[in-house]
């Protein structure tokens, strides 16, 4: 074998010499493609095939990193091969391993050709040949001939096959043992294809013609891009195709003359995926999304939906974002909706819900949603938010779901309240204070009659204070609360489900009290006063309620609370555990005041009794009823501790209220209870527990136990192994705390009691996952919401097929559950996006949580 010459290392710094007569900027025609097997193709774009390690991908893009010459700057151009014949005043030719490094790139050949700029006497071109490799880190192609203008940094290459990143990054870096750069795994979408020229148009534009991509590994070709031309743009980060295929193993299934793709995070306007809706109560419907980047700052998504049964809908959503603000507003419409018409003329068969039927008779069939949240931060002291929903009619939210900046919802019972508020805050050293207008639209179906009002709040300013460690070592602490209670706006053609009495409440609370605390534990004692006062329009006056225009009130309050803190060490299996042990005592004492009278605008009693109500106050909610108390709350709580971790592995609380009088200040218009007159309040329990890597467990309990009853239960069960394989399961018990229409007090029909489970589960293969969910109303023995579907995702893509069950509430015979079915299916191309309808990830995820959505990354 012949010796290599010495040019074998030769650096050609092309300052070549000049080139009599030739066309520098001409191209040769292109050798024939080369062909590939997959595992030359693997190769050649760096692909690791990982089979047995549990990724979806099962592998990753791997490349080595581009070396430089020592001193290199960014200026340079150099190339070594093995032979070299030179010349100064024409075309040089580099023949065998042939390599030429720039910062940021290197290309290698079988030969190659340096043309000179005859006006620099500098090589301006150069002409690959043979295996021609071109590496830009995040993009690699192999083609038959390549043509490279150095100056203008451009490149084209003919017959190639190429793997292009996007966007630019991420990457992860792999060291060696000397802490160099070994090799670079590349993360996130690539796309690998073939093309007949690949145009390098300029670092950031990426032209490529008669090209085949896709995002799939080498060696499948579950779903491929066919087109005419593609553009890639890195600047604004969007690709374009024109004259485009999307085929599934050499079977074509979507034609578009246009298309147009992320290839990064940057907003373009445009038109998006369709979008598909399928339900019983709205039917089938489809869309084409517009997003609009109207600037920087701000954004717009207006989607036209035509549904089958001759009826159409507007939806718009504006995004903004200034520098105090950042909100949305959503706007929706549906003229003339032949099937509410349907419902209205089937309003007269629910006979048990008479307003109800009344209001959705009356009812426009022009049905619209307005809504708009917005929080601001004017400077660090004062924010204000908004949160407004309104709907025309009480079945919007029922048929179309809440806004999408509200997601959705996988609780129990169907929406039936829409907030209407907006407040302005100030919050300072000592004082803060909340200017507040607040009003709930309830939302008054047939479905579900007899649901409660709210008063509005008209307005609502709320001012507070604090000064610890004052005066004589003192805290002094201040509430106040101005309300103007009114009827709530917005529900035309139905008369609240209220008292006939509005008007103002003021309370006034100021206390004072003392903190002592040392290791071994604390002491709390504190003296506070409520003050209200009431100015009344419509009073209520009866055989048992006697209001007037002018009511008031002052009762103090007095309590101390205590605990203590005992711990020890101990080991288990030689893991380290510390235990705290915290009895505590909280002595509590209001007089008893007379309130049957006094209005009630805000007040209840929880029917569930919590550990954390053993040390409250006030045993009422709002400021209407102060509850009497003579009473001593004994409670202990005991954690275990992972010295090693720092972990709080298990909490276990326990405690019960011993009543020294009866609680006679009660709801009006309720006889006295065992509630009002037992020694001892239930018995109250909660845990929270790790019970290892993967189990957490939750629980609170309150058991009654002079009658012998449970009174509220609660637990929830967390296995959680990795994102694929999360099971959930949750409890629910509480007395009394589900009324239904129609069903007399105290019937276990009333109780609330459920089970649910939820799952997000791997099947087979890392691809494959089962989803599903029920909550199963125990008490009246149906189910209340469930879901069950199937997703597959194998790195380029990924289908979800989803059947949601939700109760909305009865039949017109009051008793038989009603439900709206929704089925969601969804493709995610990736590097594309998603065709599909309205998503069910919100629901997922509330009924998994931990759920990761694959599709939370497209535009639709």
């Amino acid at each position: 074998m012949r010796k290599k010459s010495f040019l074998h290392s030769i650096i050609i710094v092309l300052t070549l010499g000049l080139a009599q007569g030739v066309a520098a900027s001409e191209e040769p025609a292109a050798p024939p493609p080369l062909h590939y097997t997959t595992e030359e193709l693997q190769s050649i774009l760096g692909w690791v095939s990982t089979p047995n390690s549990g990724t979806v991908c099962e592998g990753y893009y791997a490349e080595k990193p581009i070396a430089m010459p020592p001193d290199t700057t960014l200026q340079d151009t150099n190339i070594t091969a093995d032979h070299a014949v030179l010349f100064q005043h024409k075309p040089s030719e580099l023949q065998g391993n042939v390599v030429m490094t720039q910062p940021g790139r290197k290309s290698t050949a079988d030969k190659a050709i340096a043309i000179p700029d005859p006006k620099t006497n500098k090589t301006k071109f150069l002409n690959l040949y043979g295996h021609v490799f071109i590496h830009e880190l995040g993009m690699l192609s192999e083609g038959t001939m390549a043509h490279i203008d150095l100056p203008e940094k451009s490149a084209v290459l003919h017959n190639a096959v190429f793997r292009y990143q996007t966007p630019a990054g991420p990457k992860t870096y792999v060291y060696n043992t000397r802490h160099q750069i070994e090799t670079i795994q590349i993360d996130g979408v690539n796309y690998r294809g073939t093309a007949r020229v690949i145009n390098r148009i300029s670092p950031t534009l990426v032209q490529l013609d008669d090209v085949t991509m896709t995002t799939c590994v080498p060696g499948s070709d579950a779903w491929y891009l066919s087109a005419q031309t593609v553009l890639l743009n890195q600047t604004t980060q969007i690709g374009t195709a024109y004259n485009a295929t999307l085929s599934t193993h050499d079977i074509p299934f979507f034609y578009t003359p246009y298309l147009r793709f992320p290839i990064g995070n940057t907003r373009k306007s445009g038109f998006l995926y369709p979008t598909f809706r399928s339900s019983t109560l709205t039917g089938i419907g489809a869309g084409i999304p517009y997003y609009w980047n109207m600037a920087p700052n701000y954004d717009m998504t207006i989607t036209p939906m035509y549904f089958f049964d001759s009826k159409f809908q507007l939806n718009d959503l504006f995004r903004y974002l200034t520098p105090t603000s950042n909100g949305q507003l959503f706007f929706s419409m549906l003229p003339d909706d032949v099937a509410f018409k349907t419902l209205q003329g089937q309003a007269n068969t629910y006979t048990t819900a008479p307003k109800e039927a009344n209001q959705l008779t009356q009812s426009s069939d022009d049905r619209y949603e307005f809504a708009w949240i917005n929080t601001s931060q004017f400077n660090p002291y004062w924010s204000s938010n908004v949160n407004f929903d309104y709907v025309s009619d009480s079945y919007y939210i029922n048929d179309f779901g809440l806004p999408p900046f509200a997601g959705s919802s996988s609780a129990l019972l169907p929406t039936t309240l829409l907030a209407q508020t907006a407040n302005v805050a100030y919050a300072g050293q000592h004082w803060s204070f909340v200017g507040a207008v607040e009003n709930y639209q309830t939302l008054h179906t047939v479905y579900l009659p007899g649901l409660g009002d709210q008063y509005a709040r008209l307005p609502e300013l709320d001012s507070s204070a604090t000064y610890p460690d004052s005066f004589l070592g003192l805290d002094y602490n201040f509430s106040s609360e101005f309300t103007d209670f009114q009827f709530p706006l917005f529900e035309p053609n139905f008369t609240p489900n209220l008292p006939s009495v509005t008007g103002i409440r003021f309370n006034a609370t100021p206390s004072i009290d003392y903190d002592l605390e040392n290791s071994w534990g604390y002491i709390q004692p504190q003296v506070l006063v409520n003050g209200t006062t009431y100015n009344l329009q419509n009073p209520v006056q009866n055989s048992t309620t006697n209001q007037s225009n002018a009511m008031s009130r002052v009762l103090p309050t007095y309590d101390i609370n205590g605990a203590m803190f005992f711990d020890r060490d101990f080991n288990i299996d030689g893991t380290p555990y510390t235990q705290v042990l915290e009895p505590q005592l909280f002595y509590l004492y209001t007089p008893y005041m007379n309130q049957n009278n006094f209005p009630i605008f805000d007040s209840s009693l929880n029917p569930a009794l919590t550990f954390q109500q053993l040390f409250q106050t006030n045993r009422f909610s709002g400021y209407d009823l102060i509850g009497d108390a003579n009473q001593l709350t004994v409670a202990a709580t005991t954690r275990f501790i992972n010295n090693t971790t720092g972990a709080d592995v298990l909490d276990i609380s326990i405690g019960q209220i011993e009543y020294f009088e009866n609680r006679l200040v009660q709801v009006p218009g309720t006889a006295l209870s065992s509630y009002n007159t037992d020694p001892n309040s239930p018995i109250v329990g909660q845990i929270n527990w790790q019970a290892a890597a993967n189990w957490t467990a939750t629980g609170n309990v309150a058991y009654a136990q002079d009658e012998g009853y449970l009174q509220s239960a609660s637990g929830t069960i967390t296995y959680t192994v990795d994102n694929n394989h999360i099971l959930n399961a949750t409890y629910s018990f509480v007395q009394q705390g589900n009324p239904q229409p129609n069903v007399p007090a105290g019937s276990s029909d009333n109780d609330l009691n459920q089970i649910g489970v939820g799952t997000s589960w791997q099947l087979f293969n890392p691809h494959w996952d089962f989803l599903g969910s029920i909550n199963y109303n125990l008490s009246q023995a149906y189910s209340q919401t469930y879901f069950a579907g199937l997703q597959y995702n194998n790195c380029c893509f990924s289908i979800r097929a989803l059947e949601a069950h939700s109760y909305i509430g009865f039949q017109p015979n009051g008793t038989t559950p009603l439900y709206d079915n929704t089925f969601y299916l969804q493709f995610l191309f990736t590097g594309l996006s998603s065709v599909g309808n309205s998503s069910p990830a919100t629901v997922i995820a509330n009924a998994v949580p931990g759920y990761v959505d694959p599709f939370q990354n497209s535009l639709v």
